[in-house]
């Protein structure tokens, strides 16, 4: 049987540009990672200019590599700050061969990471509850402008 996970990737640095530098190696004998793609975790403080860096920067390594998805995870507070630029991204790496996708934490709460690597509809869908959840732990953190977005998000759910 074979693994239809993709590669988890953590970047060490906080240059989201050069993630995959202390990866390489292990990118470049994964058989999972030219089958079935990457997830990144996005460092926390991720800018959106970081992720414009990001699509510039990636396909020279990534190509190479046999690498086609890419899952971009990242913070609430990030996604929130980066939607407007997140299409530009996605259109920039798609122009050069790579899907990407960009999801938040609150993604992690359902299957939609899953479902965009096996292209299908997800079956679990986010809940302003676990919006909500994720805010007060966000809250309890002491991260009130990452609680204050993840609220925002479970108000557009809510209706």
């Amino acid at each position: 049987m074979t693994d239809n996970k993709p590669l988890l990737v953590v970047p060490k640095s906080s240059n989201l540009a050069r993630a995959f530098d202390d990866d390489l190696a292990s990118i470049r004998i994964s058989g999972r990672a030219r089958r079935n793609g990457l997830v990144v975790v996005a460092p926390r403080e991720t800018q959106p200019n970081a992720l414009m860096a990001a699509c510039a920067t990636w396909p020279a390594t990534l190509r190479p590599l046999g690498v086609k998805r890419v899952a971009v995870v990242l913070s609430v507070e990030a996604y929130a700050t980066a939607e407007p630029v997140l299409r530009a991204c996605v259109r920039c790496l798609k122009a050069n061969g790579i899907a990407v996708a960009y999801f938040h934490e609150g993604h992690l709460e359902s299957d939609h990471i899953a479902a965009w690597f096996e292209q299908r509809k997800a079956r679990r869908r986010i809940t302003s509850d676990s919006m909500v959840k994720l805010s007060e732990r966000y809250a309890e953190r002491g991260d009130a402008r990452a609680a204050y977005h993840a609220i925002v998000i479970a108000e557009q759910l809510a209706g």
